[in-house]
């Protein structure tokens, strides 16, 4: 640890084996962010120590602010937020605003009655539950999902043909091989057989239902938008990067990790008619709902374009609290031209910037 007193620590609290692979911050290789954690980290007045939840207690003392990037909160990672609270040590990622944004109940909760679109949304407890809001939608479409963020794994989209009678298409994702899958016939043998038989239905698997919104297509293929943004060096909110994500095949799909392809935000802008200070409008918007429960260091918006009465409407999809890119996402998103606001170094830098912020106002 450093002896200057003018070095504030940072601590980043990332997955295990996002360590010994040579990959940690947002999944960037680790000479990337080494390269330019030389160059800036102290002129910033921080020092960047890089952690796992089994070694964090050797540098706890020093720790002026938190950069969590964990995913998963597991027992030891609570007790480390705990700590942290007990400690008054601030967050770049608030683990409050983590379950929020990972609970899509909770999120349509925050924002139904706002004026944001957004998909109606019960949690199922049993199939009966299943099965009343299906009944209430024939001939329509609905969504069977995770209650927690899932990486566009086990969600289900179901068109009611009758009662107990549906059509299902979903993506099935075995040892990286990505498969589209098709079912026609009872609702209640589909839940029995893919849910419950398979032991995903329980106090630690919860499931939602939600109504089924059409989104715009490209090529034949649903797209969304996904919208960061992150606090930078003053802890103010700005926007880093902004594109178009397309669904590689009839499983409306966009999720880059389920074969999603980046397309040019303006691209699909100009196409609709929707104009991007609209879209940063409709994400401030959401961010005000969401700042009523818990802080905002870093936010993904995934938002939908629909078409009613042949003008375009935004929908939100989704909150993601820690929006890193994958290693494999980064760079299609290279390969792709998506657009990008800011650089592709601001994505990664800018929570280092708000955390040596944080850091400096802890003093």
């Amino acid at each position: 640890m450093s002896k200057n007193p003018n070095i504030k620590t940072c601590t980043l609290l990332t997955d295990e084996e996002a360590l010994p692979g040579g990959c940690d911050f947002h999944s960037i290789p680790h000479s990337l962010l080494a390269d330019w954690s030389m160059e800036n980290i102290e002129g910033m007045g921080i020092q960047l120590v890089m952690t796992t939840p089994d070694n964090f207690w050797d540098v706890a003392d020093e720790t002026r602010v938190m950069i969590d990037r964990i995913l998963r909160y597991t027992d030891e990672v609570r007790k480390i937020h705990e700590a942290m609270e007990e400690r008054g040590i601030p967050y770049v990622n608030d683990p409050t605003l983590m379950g929020i944004t990972s609970s899509k109940l909770q999120m349509h909760e925050i924002l139904k009655d706002t004026g944001i679109m957004i998909a109606e949304t019960i949690l199922i407890k049993s199939f009966d539950d299943l099965r009343h809001f299906a009944n209430q939608r024939m001939g329509e479409k609905i969504v069977l999902k995770p209650e927690y963020g899932s990486d566009g794994v086990d969600i289900y989209f179901i068109e009611v043909l009758g009662e107990d009678n549906v059509h299902i298409i979903w993506v099935e994702d075995k040892e990286g091989e990505r498969k589209e899958k098709e079912y026609k016939g009872s609702l209640k043998r589909f839940f029995d057989e893919n849910i419950v038989d398979k032991g995903k239905f329980g106090d630690k698997f919860t499931w939602v239902t939600q109504d089924f919104i059409e989104l715009i297509k490209c090529g034949g293929c649903t797209v969304d938008l996904r919208m960061v943004e992150q606090r930078d060096g003053e802890g103010e909110l700005r926007f880093t990067s902004a594109y178009a994500r397309k669904a590689k095949g009839s499983v409306p799909l966009c999720n880059l990790g389920q074969g999603g392809k980046p397309l040019q935000i303006e691209k699909v802008l100009q196409e609709t008619g929707v104009k991007i200070h609209g879209l940063r409008e409709f994400c401030r918007a959401a961010d005000h709902e969401i700042e009523k429960h818990a802080k905002i260091g870093e936010i993904g918006h995934d938002i939908g374009i629909t078409m009613q009465d042949r003008s375009p409407s935004l929908c939100y999809i989704e909150g993601n609290s820690m929006p890193g890119y994958t290693f494999q996402e980064w760079e299609s998103i290279r390969q792709g031209n998506a657009s990008l606001s800011r650089s592709d170094e601001k994505l990664i830098t800018m929570p280092l910037q708000y955390a040596a912020f944080l850091a400096h106002q802890k003093g």
